[in-house]
């Protein structure tokens, strides 16, 4: 049986409470990756420290920039490449497995499955990963890039108790 390829997964939205996806990151094991951010999000949603910390970070490339209705096609897309496979999206943050359910509408492919790894982030070795690059955090991208980075045994099962821990910050 082929094991399904581990993809990290990270999001930023407009507030905990009533969440709006401004930008997405998948990152394979593989390396391989794709980053989006939605070009009509409504600003007014966000909240201080989105506005303060995730909004500065944004718009550095243009190519990545698209409305949300163009954001599930681009993703599919990525993803497709990973269909024979298959497809294990892992996340330490429910919020990031319901943005990306709420893109496809619903309607994910059964070759794709969503795993909560919040346990299984080394989180000084997630917080390494900023330090030692010079990268900002709470910026999709670099966040899944870290996720990658900092995992911990892949085999290691889940505790079914940490459904939608998220980090200290709301993204």
């Amino acid at each position: 049986m082929i094991e399904p390829v581990n993809i990290f997964i990270d999001t930023e939205f407009t507030n905990s409470e009533t969440p709006d996806l401004i930008s997405i990151a998948l990152v394979a094991q593989n390396g391989e990756s794709i980053y989006l951010e939605i070009s009509d999000f409504c600003k007014r949603n966000c909240s201080q420290f989105v506005m303060d910390v995730v909004l500065p970070l944004l718009g550095k490339d243009r190519c990545s920039s698209m409305p949300y209705s163009s954001a599930s096609n681009e993703l599919m897309r990525w993803l497709f490449r990973y269909e024979d496979q298959g497809v294990c999206i892992l996340y330490d943050c429910q919020t990031d497995w319901d943005l990306l359910v709420k893109l496809f509408y619903g309607d994910l492919p059964d070759w794709i499955k969503g795993r909560n790894s919040y346990q299984m982030i080394d989180r000084s070795q997630f917080r390494h990963f900023f330090e030692v690059r010079g990268l900002a955090a709470h910026h999709a991208l670099n966040d899944a890039h870290a996720m990658a980075f900092s995992f911990n045994d892949p085999n290691e099962p889940v505790s079914s108790n940490c459904g939608d821990e998220c980090s200290d910050q709301e993204n």
